[in-house]
């Protein structure tokens, strides 16, 4: 879908309605049915897939009368060199340590780059109180 539209030269968006959307990333009708769950379990996947295989960036912004989001607009841009070095670097890497690679990047990114560290869970009951309950 993308990859078409990479090579023109004067156009870097397009306006899709989410019927037509919902087709060209094949979700089948029943599933997905609120542009919520769309976005973040369909959208956001592809878009973070794209961005981090292909040599271009890609974005979606939903465009909403009232409430109802009814088109969504896809903006397209060309990565800077090492933007597009770093993607083929992933590409040529074994399918597994890929997925690896991009999990531990998304968690990473979802916690914005911060992770607390975590205590260890310590029970506030001394041990002898944990052996005289029970049967």
């Amino acid at each position: 879908m993308i990859e078409r539209r990479i090579g023109l030269e004067y156009k870097q968006s397009e306006e899709f309605t989410v019927a037509e959307l919902r087709g060209l990333l094949n979700v089948p009708d029943g599933k997905l049915d609120r542009f919520a769950d769309f976005n973040k379990y369909c959208l956001k996947v592809a878009q973070d897939e794209i961005n981090k295989l292909c040599p271009f960036y890609v974005e979606f912004t939903p465009i909403k009368k009232g409430r109802k989001v009814e088109r969504v607009a896809m903006m397209w841009l060309p990565k800077t060199s090492s933007g597009r070095r770093d993607a083929q670097n992933l590409i040529d890497q074994h399918s597994i340590v890929r997925r690896a690679k991009l999990r531990r990047h998304s968690r990473n990114a979802g916690a914005g780059g911060f992770q607390p560290a975590r205590r260890p869970t310590v029970s506030p009951y001394p041990k002898t109180h944990r052996s005289r309950c029970g049967p």
